[in-house]
């Protein structure tokens, strides 16, 4: 099943975009299906970043470690 992302016009008058996303914690789905609200600014910085990312591919991106108790 293909989730798609939406864009709605909210009360404000302001459009947001809506990612649709399951939330995993090793390897288990936590909380079900939530979602990602995002203005149209915020969604062409996370499509720019997502670009960046896989153009660099998997070997050149920095790992980095989660902080203790997270």
């Amino acid at each position: 099943m293909t989730r798609r992302i939406r864009k709605f016009r909210c009360a404000d008058g302001h459009d947001r975009m809506h990612l649709p996303m399951t939330v995993y914690l090793r390897g288990r789905v936590v909380g079900g299906d939530t979602g990602l609200w995002l203005s149209a600014p915020e969604a062409r910085s996370l499509a720019a970043e997502l670009a960046r990312a896989l153009t660099l591919g998997a070997e050149e991106m920095p790992v980095r470690r989660p902080r203790a108790g997270r």
